[in-house]
């Protein structure tokens, strides 16, 4: 199974920045930067899936 896990960190200035990570079977693959959207981390990460792996995530989870 793999699947995009999509984190929300809040910084000391009050910003928000999101991350995403890969995971298959329960082990992770990859991990980004920073991205000032949840939508633009969850984009990019669909496209990583897409062009790495060839596939398209079976769950997308947000933290």
């Amino acid at each position: 199974m793999l699947e995009v896990i999509i984190e929300r960190w809040t910084n000391p200035d009050g910003s928000t920045d999101y991350m995403w990570s890969v995971w298959q079977s329960g082990n992770r693959i990859q991990m980004s930067g920073t991205y000032p959207t949840s939508d633009a981390a969850e984009a990019d990460a669909f496209e990583f899936c897409t062009e790495t792996l060839n596939g398209t995530p079976d769950r997308v989870s947000r933290l």
